[in-house]
């Protein structure tokens, strides 16, 4: 005796199966689309940090962390006897001033200034950056020339073009960008060989940034009548943001 729903069933599973086979063919596609979560831009500092377990990658983190505006782990890269050197050629007054004896100190409390805002010294307020980007061009690692007998422990970063642009909002509205190009050189320390502060990781899994010397050279500034971008250096907008 033949079932008279059975016809109307095996339709409706074939039809359910096609919708199943068709669901399964898209659904690739639909991962890739512009709405998938996946595909979503994220926020600034979203993405979690490069580990600095390789002296390129505390060199991706350096960078990371100053566009960031992270003052905490910038000031994790740096070793306790940390010196950055400003470049003759562009700052003689900041190479008067701090000879070689910028330290961790000054480099931290001016990255906090410039990514929080600050009074200075004659009390007028200084604005935080509201935007920075940074790009590194053709960075090199080699040995360092100072520690010649160590190349286990410490690495020579010449870095052919740092690329650096700084928002910084003005009175009355508007933004001043400072657009920053120079070569610059990092000197790169392992762990098991930094002179490091209390709770920085003393081991052969991370490196550290131990001195850092700004060879910037004279660049002409913005064209009259052009937008408010200036010229400047890396060690420049340090030296403003310092006291």
């Amino acid at each position: 005796m033949t079932d008279r729903h059975a016809a109307p069933r095996r339709a409706r599973m074939e039809s359910c199966a096609r919708v199943l086979r068709v669901t399964f063919i898209l659904l690739p596609a639909l991962a890739g689309c512009a709405f998938s979560p996946a595909k979503m831009k994220k926020g600034p500092g979203s993405d979690p940090l490069p580990p600095n377990t390789t002296p390129q990658g505390a060199i991706l983190r350096l960078q990371r962390t100053y566009e960031n505006q992270d003052a905490t782990d910038y000031e994790g890269l740096l070793t306790s006897d940390f010196r950055y050197t400003f470049s003759a050629q562009t700052d003689q007054d900041l190479v008067n001033q701090y000879g070689t004896n910028w330290g961790k100190d000054d480099e931290v409390e001016s990255a906090r200034h410039l990514f929080s805002g600050f009074t200075n010294s004659k009390g007028l307020f200084q604005a935080p950056a509201s935007r920075i980007q940074a790009a590194f061009v053709n960075d090199q690692y080699y040995l360092d020339p100072v520690h010649a007998d160590s190349a286990t422990w410490y690495v020579y970063c010449p870095v052919a073009d740092v690329n650096l642009k700084i928002e910084v909002p003005i009175e009355g509205g508007g933004t001043t960008t400072y657009d920053i190009s120079a070569r610059h050189a990092f000197y790169l320390v392992r762990g098991d060989a930094a002179i490091l502060d209390p709770g920085q990781p003393a081991d052969s899994t991370r490196w550290y940034l131990r001195h850092w010397d700004d060879e910037s050279t004279p660049t002409p500034g913005s064209s009259p009548g052009a937008l408010p971008v200036l010229a400047a250096t890396w060690g420049g907008m340090k030296g403003a943001y310092d006291h």
